[in-house]
This record gives structure tokens, sequence and C-alpha cells, in this order.
């Protein structure tokens, strides 16, 4: 999602949030690949960040070593309320 701003000289922020590859395709570059062309449109759209939110349980499983290996930086602490129902996988995450 492309979304204008106020800050940063009223340029956009690119917001990329769950970025899943299938178990059978994992670790043949897929989400590099994903992640990349995601930046190129980004820059296309003038967007001057991108702010990804990955799960803390993904610092584990090579998410967060594949995100700044393209550039991003851990920055800041997020908070999330359900409104509705809670996703079984953060239920999950709880629990282990």
């Amino acid at each position: 999602m492309v979304m204008p701003n106020l800050t940063y000289g009223c340029s956009s922020t690119a917001f990329v949030e769950a970025v899943v590859v299938a178990a059978g395709h994992r670790r043949r570059g897929v989400a590099t690949e994903i992640m990349r062309q995601l930046l190129s449109d980004a820059r296309s759209a003038g967007c001057n960040k991108v702010q990804l939110l990955s799960h803390k349980r993904h610092a584990a499983d090579g998410a967060h070593r594949l995100y700044t290996s393209l550039g991003f930086e851990p920055e800041a602490e997020g908070f999330r309320l359900y409104l509705q129902q809670v996703p079984a996988a953060v239920q999950a995450a709880k629990m282990a």
C-alpha cells in the first residue's frame, strides 16, 4: 500500500506486511525477488520510505536477515490491536 505523507517533503510511504512464501518454495530467492520488485515499485511511485512490518518470531527464521540485506534497519517498536479475530498464527506464537 502506498500512502501520501505530510512529512518527508510530502513524499509517499509504502507499507509492507505479511511477506510470505509457500513452504515448498522457501530458500530459493523468491522473497528476495518479491522485495526487490516492491522496492523498485516504491521508488517508481515516488516513495521516500518503505515501512516494513515483520513479527518478532521471524528473527530466527531468516526473514529479518533478508530485510537487513536489502537495506532495511530495525528502527521502531510496533503495537497491534486486533478488533475482531486474532489470527491463529498469532495465538500460536503467544503460546510458544
